[in-house]
C-alpha cells in the first residue's frame, strides 16, 4: 500500500511531461520551401524548416531553421485574425516582390489562428515603392 503512495506522485509527473511534450510537438510545423525568400533581414535558400516558437510560452517570436543547412532566422511577429476552418492546415504565407519572396505569416498547426511577421526593411522598401505583389502559400507536410 505504501508503494502506491509513492507511485501516484510519479505518475502524475509522468502525464505532466507527457501533455508538456506533445502541446510544444504540436507547435512545431516541418515545411519544404521551394524557393529562396526573406525572414527577417536574413536571405535563407530553398530547403526544408522546421518553424516553432522560440519560447514554449510565447508566440511572439518564431524561430525558422533548416533541418540540414543549419541556415536560421528568427521572426518577430503580432497576432491577425483566425482562418476559415478549411485553412486550418500549418502553412506559410509569402509576398512576392518581382523575384523576391518575403515570409509574410506564420500559421502554426496547433492554431487556426496565424502570425503576422514583422516587415523587414527589404519588405518595406519594396512596399513603400508600391511595387505589386503576389500572394503565395506554402503547406506544410505531414511529418
Amino acid at each position: 500500500m505504501r508503494y502506491i503512495h509513492r507511485f501516484i506522485p510519479v505518475l502524475a509527473l509522468l502525464f505532466t511531461l507527457a501533455a508538456t511534450s506533445y502541446a510544444q510537438s504540436a507547435r512545431r510545423t516541418v515545411i519544404l520551401i521551394p524557393f529562396d525568400f526573406v525572414a527577417g533581414e536574413k536571405v535563407l535558400p530553398a530547403g526544408t524548416y522546421r518553424v516553432e516558437p522560440v519560447r514554449r510560452d510565447s508566440y511572439t517570436a518564431w524561430e525558422i531553421r533548416s533541418t540540414r543547412a543549419g541556415a536560421g532566422a528568427v521572426v518577430m511577429t503580432s497576432a491577425i485574425g483566425s482562418g476559415a476552418a478549411e485553412e486550418a492546415e500549418p502553412r506559410l504565407v509569402f509576398r512576392k516582390y518581382a523575384e523576391t519572396y518575403v515570409l509574410a505569416e506564420v500559421w502554426p498547426s496547433s492554431d487556426s489562428a496565424g502570425r503576422e511577421v514583422a516587415r523587414s526593411r527589404r519588405g518595406s522598401a519594396s512596399a513603400a515603392r508600391n511595387v505589386k505583389h503576389e500572394v503565395v502559400t506554402v503547406m506544410a507536410y505531414a511529418r
